[in-house]
């Protein structure tokens, strides 16, 4: 635990916790983007390179329980799976966590309303795809 750390103790909070297991629980936060925002995250604090074999498939498991209950309630509004991997440009840094956000939208969509360059659904040639496989590995 992290004494500056809001995200290490925000789990003491019980009126924002949806759920918890032995290493992660999920919560509402503070200013949930629309009704169903839930945040998952694991007690330690810790980035995602760091987490142990047990708190990876506890978040896993607990994000496809709330997953297939923001289905339930929301099926309208499935919901997006979202976390910032570069500890640099979470709002909370070296502290894990992911979001399921109900979304009206895919995420082409969404990320068009930031960046219009963005174009709906341009199926690149396969040399090109091919390139970009070739960038990452």
């Amino acid at each position: 635990m992290e004494e500056n750390c809001q995200l290490c103790v925000i789990h003491q909070q019980t009126y924002l916790v949806v759920s918890r297991t032995d290493y992660v629980y999920s919560i509402i936060p503070h200013a949930p983007l629309v009704p169903g925002h839930v945040m998952i995250l694991p007690y330690s604090h810790t980035i995602f390179e760091e987490l142990t074999p047990d708190e990876l498939m506890e978040l896993r498991d607990m994000s496809c329980q709330l997953k297939d209950q923001l289905v339930s309630k929301y099926p309208l509004t499935p919901p997006m799976l979202v976390s910032m991997m570069d500890t640099t440009h979470a709002s909370i840094p070296r502290h894990f966590h992911s979001h399921l956000i109900p979304s009206p939208v895919n995420m082409r969509k969404l990320l068009q309303a930031y960046d219009p360059s963005i174009l709906e659904n341009e199926i690149r040639q396969p040399s090109e795809l091919e390139m970009l496989a070739k960038q990452l590995r």
